[in-house]
Parts: C-alpha cells; structure tokens; sequence
C-alpha cells in the first residue's frame, strides 16, 4: 500500500471514529486498527491526533462541498428562484450531507477551544461555508432590493438552523429533523423574498 492509500485510510477511519464517538473519546490505535494500518505508518502521514484531527476536517469539508457542487439549482439563473432551489436542494442531500452528525459542528463543541488548531480550522472551514451560502443568497436580496446585510445575516442563520438541527436529530434520534428544520428555513426565506411558499 503506498504513503497516498495509507494516508487516505487513516482519513478515512479518523472521520468515522471522530464523528461516531468522539475526539477525545477517540485513540489513535483505534483508529489504526480500523484503517487496518500498522501505527507507524500514522506517524508517518501526522505529527499528532490534532493534526489527524485538522486534515479530518478539510476531507469532510471537501467531501460536503462536492456533494453541494451536484445540486440542480446551479444550472438556475434567476437569482431567487436559484436561492429557494439551493434550499430545497439541501433538503433533499441533508442524508447524504448529516446522516452521521456534522464533524464541524461536533469538533468544535468538543475541544476546539482546548486545540487551537482545531479551533482554527473549523472556524475557517465554517467561514468558508458561510460564504458559499451567501454567494447563493446576496444575488436574490439584490433582485429583491433588500438589504444586503440581511443576505449576510441569513447565511450565518442557517448554519445554526442545520447545526441545531443536527444536535436534536442526534439526542431524540429522529433524522428528520433536519429535513424539516431546512422546509421552515425555505418556508422564511421564501417570506422575505415574496416568494409564494406551500408551508402552513
């Protein structure tokens, strides 16, 4: 097996185990054993857990921003109607995207503040997001003449909305929560955008 495959593996493993049960509840040997990887080769590929940890989140990160990239509502020109296809998108992905929890979300409950490696690169990583939401959003408020802040205010908002959602799925076990929290998100984004919308 070649240095790329191991260290894929390990990736691999490292975003089981730390969504499943946990950074620190998590051991490296655990994770060696499950990427069925000899321990030196860990070291080989990271310095550190922390440092598995940081390269964990930008593969997630990756890995949602390609399933993201696959939405219909890209080939929609007409700006609000793209933003209210982009949601619904979402929806329909929210399994694909949040089946297992979120590995941002969870890191940074967890022990970002006691990593600040970690810290950084989910605080970058949920930027970054934010800004893709609000590359979708600003165009339709500017079709709207609404102001531009609250395309800004609405992007952050909905990544406590699917975080939110993501934290009561996992406590009361019902996956539809998600999908649900995303139908209430487009039903008020529709609202603000005059938008027609079937929710009651």
């Amino acid at each position: 097996m070649d240095g790329r495959n191991t260290k894929e593996r390990i990736i691999d493993a490292a975003l089981y185990k730390f969504t499943a049960r946990g950074f620190s509840a998590t051991t490296v040997d655990e994770i060696v054993a499950f990427a069925n990887v000899a321990k030196g080769s860990f070291y080989h590929s990271f310095e550190s857990k922390e440092d598995l940890a940081v390269a964990s989140l930008e593969e997630y990160h990756r890995r949602a921003q390609a399933i993201i990239a696959q939405g219909s509502y890209r080939f929609t020109e007409e700006p609000v109607r793209r933003a209210i296809e982009f949601i619904q998108y979402l929806q329909e992905a929210s399994g694909d995207l949040w089946a297992h929890g979120c590995m941002l979300g969870s890191l940074s409950i967890e022990v970002a503040e006691e990593y600040p490696q970690i810290h950084q690169e989910v605080d970058r990583l949920f930027q970054e997001t934010q800004a893709i939401v609000l590359h979708i959003l600003e165009p339709a408020f500017k079709a709207r003449r609404l102001e531009l802040s609250g395309a800004d205010a609405l992007s952050q908002h909905l990544l406590v909305v699917i975080e939110g959602a993501v934290v009561l799925r996992r406590g009361q076990g019902r996956f539809d929560h998600i999908r649900l929290a995303l139908e209430r998100f487009e039903h008020y984004l529709c609202l603000i955008l005059g938008e027609v919308t079937a929710l009651r």
